[in-house]
């Protein structure tokens, strides 16, 4: 008996993982963010979805790509309302720090509409004159969003943002 108790004491086998992986201290690639935007006579809105692609090595820079949809109203002798549907590239530092510097540039389609004002307070105006173009948009500003965290706040200049502070969720 004190054979197969010493036998079953010290014979016995222990498995187990290891866990070999490495905690990335890097920002979550995709991200939408909604944004309110204001300079004088002029407010805006928009809906932002940003790709970030990492570097291969560990460089503190990455690219954007960002696809948004914007609406844009200027009231300065006449309305103007602007939908921007636009694609942008960019840069972004610190990837694997929770303050970021950004700067986008890309290209937006405008579907303008505009109507001007007569008489006094803009009673009566002019019939709507409605067109598209593209325009040139891009903006800079800064990002806080924590490594491996989902809360994303900006902040920055750019057109169609204008002065713009935005709130979003990254995954």
């Amino acid at each position: 008996m004190r054979v197969l108790f010493f036998f079953l004491l010290f014979s016995t086998i222990t498995f187990s993982q290891s866990n070999d992986t490495v905690h990335q201290n890097t920002l979550t690639s995709n991200s939408i963010s909604f944004t309110l935007g204001s300079v004088v006579l002029a407010n805006g809105l928009g809906l932002t979805y940003q790709r970030i692609v990492k570097p291969k090595q560990n460089k503190s820079i990455c690219f954007t790509l960002s696809a948004a949809v914007n609406l844009l109203r200027v009231d300065f002798f006449g309305v103007s309302k602007t939908s921007i549907l636009s694609i942008r590239g960019g840069l972004l530092t610190g990837f694997d720090k929770r303050n970021h510097f950004e700067a986008n540039i890309g290209a937006g389609l405008a579907n303008v509409e505009e109507e001007a004002y007569s008489g006094i307070y803009g009673s009566g105006g002019s019939p709507a004159s409605e067109y598209r173009d593209i325009y040139l948009v891009g903006n800079i500003g800064y990002r806080f969003q924590r490594p491996n965290d989902d809360f994303v706040f900006r902040t920055g200049i750019g057109y169609p943002e204008l002065l713009y502070v935005g709130f979003g969720i990254a995954f």
